[in-house]
């Protein structure tokens, strides 16, 4: 019985699978986010924009950061 329990069948290596690629894809999605927010932040002081801008980068950053 404890052979069978280390192996996994193909529904379970396709779990893995899923698992993996939906991980990947938060990944990324966060990594846009904090990038995308930085870049709100940076244009909102270097080009003297309106307070809701940085915050809009703020709100972004700490979104991505969850």
């Amino acid at each position: 019985m404890a052979a069978a329990r280390g192996r996994r069948g193909r529904r379970g290596l396709r779990q893995d699978g899923d698992v993996t690629g939906r991980s990947i894809a938060l990944f990324l999605a966060a990594a846009l986010a904090e990038i995308g927010g930085a870049y709100l932040v940076w244009i909102g002081l270097r080009e003297n924009k309106s307070a809701l801008v940085c915050l809009a980068g703020v709100a972004t950053i700490t979104y991505a950061r969850r």
